[in-house]
């Protein structure tokens, strides 16, 4: 899996990708389609000729990688962090998610 941190004046967006996927919506595409999953960003999904490109807008949020390259990260925020991504993988559960299918990259992950 590919990701892209993109940032301008107008928007703020990540951009999941994996090149020779085409296959078809399978059940997490499904899933998010018809449900809202707290701590998860909606999504679009774009078909290109190379792949599927999953495109998450974030208004004014910024990624775990941008916020802590301008100020390091303490012990606290490392484990207040921790401890946000475990709530949301356990509530997710009742939607099926496994949380082997998590992009946990700092470039993936979420401010707002």
């Amino acid at each position: 899996m590919q990701c892209e941190y993109k940032k301008t004046m107008k928007k703020n967006e990540v951009v999941l990708w994996e090149e020779g996927t085409d296959q078809g919506p399978g059940f997490y595409e499904k899933m998010f389609t018809y449900n809202q999953v707290p701590g998860i960003l909606p999504f679009v999904t774009e078909k290109t000729g190379g792949g599927i490109r999953y495109r998450y807008k974030l208004g004014t949020g910024e990624s775990v990688k941008e916020r802590y390259a301008r100020n390091p990260m303490g012990y606290g925020q490392f484990r207040e962090l921790l401890q946000k991504i475990v709530n949301v993988m356990e509530g997710a559960r009742e939607y099926l998610l496994d949380e082997r299918d998590y992009v946990l990259l700092p470039e993936c992950m979420i401010y707002d």
